[in-house]
């Protein structure tokens, strides 16, 4: 395919998420298409097309109405698509969710082979269902080491290894301070 094609089918894979299209969209994918978000962030890591699927129908069930992503810009060379892009979404929350992108795509045989996907990973954060993801993660973290969070929010337990009081702390506050200030954990 030519870098206009490849480009064609970007926009087009943009297109279709937009759209509420989920089926022609991710026909778009290779089956082995991988899906890589930068960050340290709840979403952050390289995902697999099923996990990305998953994952995508998962943040869409926390939107009222559906997630525009525009594509503001464009640049092809040979197998690589980059994309600049701006999204949207009503949270059912009340949030609005608006951030800005960078998607490094790569193209071969007619499918999208792999994304990498640079935004504001503290807006996506604050303002996107990745507290929704942070949660899910962050309770199957606590049964890892042995305690669990009670019908009140406190944690209990204490079969796994001791925790300190700041990474008691980090379990229970959302968004972590720590990540807020940017300093390590």
């Amino acid at each position: 395919m030519s870098s206009e094609d490849n480009k064609r089918l970007v926009t087009h894979f943009f297109n279709d998420l937009s759209a509420g299209n989920a089926s022609g969209a991710f026909d778009a994918l290779a089956d082995s298409a991988t899906w890589w978000i930068q960050g340290n962030f709840p979403l952050s890591g390289t995902k697999t097309e099923a996990e990305f699927m998953r994952l995508a129908g998962d943040l869409m069930s926390k939107i009222d109405g559906g997630l525009t992503v525009k594509v503001t810009g464009m640049t092809a060379e040979g197998d690589r698509v980059a994309a600049e892009a701006e999204s949207f979404a009503r949270m059912k929350n009340g949030k609005t969710y608006q951030n800005r992108y960078h998607f490094l795509c790569v193209v071969r045989d007619g499918k999208i082979q792999s994304v990498r996907e640079y935004l504001d990973t503290m807006h996506a954060t604050r303002y996107s269902a990745a507290d929704a993801v942070y949660h899910h993660s962050r309770t199957r973290t606590l049964k890892a080491i042995g305690l669990e969070r009670t019908r009140d929010g406190s944690i209990r337990g204490g079969q796994g290894p001791a925790m300190s009081g700041r990474e008691r702390g980090l379990c229970q506050e959302w968004p972590p301070r720590a990540a807020m200030s940017r300093q390590p954990v």
